[in-house]
């Protein structure tokens, strides 16, 4: 078979157990995470019972979240990494995935959320939504009006994160006991994204609910010691949070149809097919010219945020925009966040490594060296070196400097020539170190 057909009997296989062993609970009773994790192991056991003969050893089953991507990383001698998962059920299908990620010292996350609640049936696949019916009615924000707010994508409806604070920290004690995490991601917690709440027992301004995101991000700290991120990482909550996803590029064109519909245009960002590497991830794709001179054009961009968080929050891209996403403007988002000292970030999935490894390779290679050594410095200047601001440098508090030349000439620097798609490093101690994006 080829590999289109390989997937699809894998795909239907999957589904056919997934039948065979439902998930006997559903969110309104307090064993629905034990349920998951329970029926995990036992469709992994009824799975190699009846096809264990044409299958590979289960410690090498998996998709991006399996051993043998964890020990590809390792032989490409990537020691400092940050892998998040988006669906918590993976590491119950793949626990030795989860082991072997730490004992590479990786940090290994999962991404959750508690803001939206649905009914079930509306989209089961979507977990994080999957709140008690009780919750949803009693937690969900009611405006002035008396309706209530409605959830992401207008599904169910928005929560108080006040409310759910003794349903979250259930759940998540079970999340990290099962999946044996050792970090963890809340969406949308630090993005700022404040309500008043009309309901007649609460009647909670926007300030208060700050203070309730605040405490839901500030308990998992407390609690577990662990590195938590979020979303944004907006000033209001970022006093727990280590690092966050989406300043560095932010989600844009969400109401763009050749973005977002037409197949046809080279701006499609793709579809959510196939399951282990859905195009909207893995396809790349152009930027229109509004969005490459609005987000992306270095003479349109201020470090503003790194400016006052760099010593304190890693910041990203959105999820949606991985480093590799956007083909002709990869350069510029490139040197851009090494200028600004900011991670990249790449969606791997088990068929695609052996094409991008060499360019997660490439990435660690500058970003790690620059980071190790002004990951707790405040970024303190901000420059640019010629008219046209294609020539741009940062300053750290420790008197390192990051020079990125987005031009197509060679740029004189001290003596020293910082070629085109180049960044020049000066550390503090006197060591030149160069990246070029590739």
């Amino acid at each position: 078979m080829n590999h289109y057909h390989q997937r699809k009997v894998i795909e239907m296989l999957n589904h056919a157990f997934t039948k065979v062993l439902p998930v006997s609970s559903d969110p309104d009773k307090r064993d629905f995470i034990d349920q998951q994790y329970l029926v995990a192991k036992k469709r992994k056991k009824i799975v190699k019972a009846r096809l264990g003969v044409f299958l590979k050893p289960v410690v090498n089953w998996g998709q991006g979240l399996s051993k043998p991507v964890i020990e590809d990383f390792q032989t490409a001698k990537l020691n400092k990494l940050l892998l998040l998962t988006p669906s918590w059920t993976s590491a119950f299908y793949h626990p030795e995935a989860v082991i072997a990620a730490k004992q590479a010292g990786y940090l290994i996350s999962t991404y959750d959320s508690y803001n939206t609640a649905i009914p079930m049936g509306v989209n089961d696949n979507w977990l994080t939504a999957q709140i008690p019916s009780q919750l949803r009615e009693n937690c969900g924000i009611v405006k002035k009006d008396g309706y209530k707010k409605m959830g992401y994508k207008g599904k169910g409806v928005y929560t108080n994160p006040s409310c759910m604070q003794t349903y979250y920290q259930q759940r998540t004690a079970k999340i990290m006991h099962y999946g044996g995490f050792n970090s963890l991601f809340l969406d949308a917690d630090a993005t700022g994204m404040l309500y008043e709440d009309y309901h007649s027992k609460r009647l909670h301004s926007q300030s208060t609910m700050a203070k309730g995101f605040n405490y839901r991000l500030q308990w998992f700290v407390d609690q577990y010691q662990l590195p938590l991120g979020s979303e944004d990482g907006n000033a209001i909550n970022t006093s727990s949070i280590v690092f966050a996803h989406g300043i560095q590029t932010t989600g844009f064109g969400w109401r763009d149809p050749d973005m977002r519909k037409n197949k046809q245009s080279p701006y499609y960002l793709g579809t959510w097919w196939p399951n282990d590497e859905p195009q909207v991830f893995f396809k790349p794709a152009q930027v229109k010219m509004l969005y490459k001179n609005l987000l992306f054009a270095p003479e349109y961009k201020l470090p503003l945020y790194q400016a006052v968080f760099h010593d304190a929050v890693i910041n990203g891209y959105h999820w949606g925009a991985d480093s590799l996403k956007f083909s002709d403007v990869k350069v510029v988002r490139d040197l851009t966040a090494m200028l600004y000292n900011t991670p990249p970030m790449l969606h791997i999935s088990r068929n695609s490594l052996r094409k991008r490894l060499p360019a997660l390779k490439h990435y660690a290679k500058g970003f790690q060296i620059a980071h190790e050594k002004l990951w707790d410095k405040a970024l303190v200047k901000f420059l640019d070196l010629t008219k046209s601001r294609q020539v741009q440098q940062t300053t750290f508090s420790d008197g390192s400097t990051i020079t990125a030349n987005f031009s197509s000439k060679d740029y004189l620097l001290n003596k020293k020539v910082v070629k085109p798609n180049t960044v020049m490093i000066h550390f503090s101690d006197g060591t030149v170190f160069n990246w070029e994006s590739n």
